[in-house]
């Protein structure tokens, strides 16, 4: 119950059936490594996500700028945005990468 109420709950490895659905994560392995682990995740999670945001914002505002001075084609348009959807995704993707590398 108390897992549920907070903010953010980690079930350690051993806990019981309760307490690992009501965390948001779960240690895979003993001791307070995994703590360590997944704080350092989160951070590179976040600088991640803001960087996504970045390049997004100067996408649209590049595209907006480029429609407001010339008409560009619609096939253009859409070349330019699944370029920028491939940049979020693969700036997202590094840290799979990072984490494949780490473990293996």
């Amino acid at each position: 119950m108390s897992l549920a109420a907070a903010d953010v709950g980690i079930a350690p490895l051993n806990a019981s059936e309760a307490a690992r659905e009501g965390a948001s994560a779960q240690l895979m392995t003993p001791g307070m490594g995994g703590v360590v682990k997944l704080l350092s995740i989160a951070k590179r999670t976040r600088r991640i996500m803001i960087q996504n945001l970045f390049f997004s914002a100067l996408y649209n505002t590049l595209a907006l700028g480029l429609v407001v001075l010339m008409a560009i084609p619609p096939l253009v348009a859409v070349l330019a945005m699944a370029a920028s959807s491939l940049t979020v995704t693969l700036n997202a993707a590094r840290l799979a990468w990072a984490e494949s590398n780490d473990n293996g």
